[in-house]
């Protein structure tokens, strides 16, 4: 029998069903409207490209949540709940429309086999919800998990969920008492012996389903109030979040921009609005944040939070508030300058929210705007503008680290297959010199044809672009990309993964697409190649260290692992943040070239960590992580126990000189 339809009965108890869920719905709508409204009030931007990449995307991020399972017993927790979510919504969704048990329609099909199944499958993931809950309150409540906020939205939530998965059991329970029911379902039989003493099952299961459909129906309604708006904006999130190359900030047109950056919250794209709306407020940003591990300001979470305060308040027409700076007002300078751009907060957010490109903006209109930002970026933006790069010492010396290597030096017209790009770090920080030039030899070596700039490289503008200033970045680029255009060559190779984001992800913007390859990749394929043999013995415990703009933004861990495995002797011993979860030296997003005066400092939170596992080297891919480690090793006085080497260095100790 349908039970259900015996429990809703006769035509107006029908009514007040429909009726119900339709009351929901226009709630729902109504809210999510309001929402919607907020999210067009940003600046244009396209999104819709690449249908199909974005729909595959939907599977992987949403319906497999493919971030969670690395968070253990807390991502477990949450797929369990989702996947629930969507078991349970087939059932109610076939309620609503036909007025029927979707096990009941089964049983009409697969004489009950389906129907068995799915029953089954109900109860399950309905004892596993309510365990999920339960571990969700423990965690809030008993274990008080930093990142995680207690207020009574979230555990609203938690107790809704909580309330609708128990009266489903009961409801099923008093159904088995009355002789309905399929499939395997302990905990609801269990129930159903406790209350097979009611002498009116009928009526108490009435009651009870009733109960049930209204707390599902006010959950539905209440859920673009709270903030678990994002099980609803979180698949749109996702379907619509960039596919630009990671390390890619989007281009300010110069010549016709009459503002740069975001001064109000309407200044970002409404795709950015659209990330403030979606935010779970997990904190698993924050946890994976290097300014805020080391006790500075900023908090990834706490940011979008306070931009969408911004974002609501703004909507209710308060002209005063609507047009303060969002810049040292509602976000502090300093929560704006601590940014690393490391990009740790994006790779762990389960819905793809784009934290950097708001960092990003709010300094650009600091920088281009307001004229303001830390003193030390005035004297790296003077020496950039004057000497063509971050250093205090002229251009004319940018070649001096080339000398005695007769390397040739690539002209106007000239033609190489490799061209070198040394970088500022390279050509400029004594330290970095060696790199460059031990590359230089092990690529000559392997008969590799290379040759440089010299004088005409500029400084690839990563720094400016990082800091705001994009009149500089761009000047600099364009320069660039001219004087690269005006050579021949096949590729070009460079030691420092931010010359390398730069030239590979952000000159295309301004038409320079020219194949880049890091100094790892390049050694990794001329080690396969058998170009190069290292013979020589390098007996030492290594530490590899991913940089974040070799890894996370451009996705290299492999080629400078494989580089490190080949030299004999090395013990390759990893720290335990690596990887995707690497945590940064510090001196990413321009904080190469501002002091850090609040809280610790990052690098020697980093230098702690990879101690931790009792290498001798600490190896990288990156200048700015060699001269942060070099410092930081020496500040926490660890210089007898460990010391800093580029896997370049590393590799040319085990080569034999040609």
């Amino acid at each position: 029998m349908d039970l259900v339809k015996e429990t809703i009965g006769a035509f107006p108890t029908y009514l007040i069903l429909y009726l119900s869920f339709a009351a929901a719905i226009l709630l729902f709508a109504r809210a999510a409207r309001g929402k919607v409204r907020l999210v067009r009030r940003g600046q244009p931007e396209d999104r819709t490209d690449h249908t199909g990449r974005r729909v595959t995307g939907l599977f992987g991020y949403v319906l497999f949540q493919r971030r969670l399972p690395k968070y253990k017993i807390a991502g477990l927790m949450h797929m369990l709940i989702f996947w629930g979510f969507l078991v349970f919504a087939l059932g109610y969704a076939f309620i609503v429309f036909t007025g029927g048990e979707l096990q009941e329609r089964f049983a009409g099909i697969g004489g009950g086999a389906i129907a068995d199944v799915y029953s089954t499958f109900q109860e399950l993931f309905g004892v596993l919800v309510v365990l999920s809950v339960v571990v969700a309150a423990f965690r809030r409540h008993v274990l008080k998990v930093r990142r995680l906020e207690i207020n009574r939205d979230a555990d609203l939530v938690l107790l809704l969920i909580f309330l609708i998965m128990t009266s489903h059991f009961l409801t099923q329970g008093l159904a088995l008492n009355l002789g309905a029911g399929y499939g395997w379902t302990p905990v609801s039989r269990a129930l159903a012996g406790l209350l097979a003493g009611f002498s009116d099952a009928r009526g108490l299961h009435v009651g009870v389903w009733w109960i049930h459909l209204f707390l599902i129906f006010g959950f539905l309604a209440y859920l673009p109030a709270s903030k678990h708006l994002h099980i609803f904006f979180g698949p749109f999130n996702v379907y619509f979040r960039s596919l630009r190359p990671a390390g890619e900030v989007p281009l300010i047109d110069i010549e016709t921009a009459e503002r740069f950056g975001a001064e109000r919250i309407e200044d970002f794209t409404w795709k950015s609005l659209f990330d403030l709306l979606s935010c779970a407020e997990c904190g698993r940003c924050q946890d994976h944040c290097p300014a805020y591990d080391t006790d500075k300001p900023l908090s990834p979470k706490r940011l979008l939070i306070d931009l969408k305060h911004q974002l609501f308040e703004s909507a209710e027409g308060d002209d005063a508030g609507e047009h303060a700076p969002l810049a040292g007002g509602a976000i502090e300078e300093d929560v704006i300058w601590s940014c690393t751009t490391c990009r740790a907060c994006q790779e762990q957010c389960p819905i793809l929210i784009e934290h950097v490109e708001k960092i990003i903006e709010l300094r650009r209109y600091l920088s281009l705007m307001e004229g303001r930002f830390p003193n030390e970026a005035k004297l790296a933006f003077k020496n950039l503008e004057t000497n063509y790069n971050p250093w205090t010492i002229g251009w004319a010396e940018r070649a001096g680290w080339a000398e005695g290597l007769d390397l040739e030096t690539l002209g106007e017209g000239g033609e190489t297959d490799v061209l070198l790009w040394v970088g500022c770090a390279g050509a400029f920080d004594d330290r970095n010199k060696k790199v460059v030039r031990a590359l230089v030899g092990l690529a000559r070596g392997a008969g590799v044809e290379m040759a440089h700039l010299g004088t005409d490289e500029r400084c690839c503008g990563d720094p400016a672009r990082r800091l705001g200033n994009e009149y500089l970045y761009q000047m600099l680029a364009q320069e660039n990309v001219e004087t690269l255009r005006g050579r021949t060559f096949n590729r070009i190779v460079t030691t420092c993964p931010h010359c390398l984001n730069t030239l590979a992800a952000e000159y295309p913007q301004l038409g320079g697409g020219f194949e880049v390859v890091h100094a790892t990749s390049f050694l990794d394929e001329l080690l396969r190649e058998g170009r190069i043999r290292p013979t020589e013995r390098v007996q030492a415990i290594v530490g590899f260290h991913d940089s974040c703009y070799l890894g996370r933004y451009n996705g290299l861990y492999e080629p400078p692992r494989r580089v490190l495995r080949s030299i004999p002797g090395i013990t390759l011993r990893e720290p335990k943040r690596n990887r995707r979860s690497s945590f940064c030296c510090g001196a990413g997003g321009g904080r190469m070239w501002l002091e850090e005066s609040i809280g610790t400092r990052i690098n020697h939170r980093r230098i702690q960590q990879v101690a931790e596992t009792g290498p001798e080297i600490v190896a990288s891919g990156c200048p700015y992580c060699l001269t942060m480690f070099e410092d930081g090793i020496k500040e926490t006085e660890r210089s007898d126990q460990l010391r800093a080497l580029d896997v370049i260095e590393l590799l040319a100790q085990s080569v034999k000189p040609s």
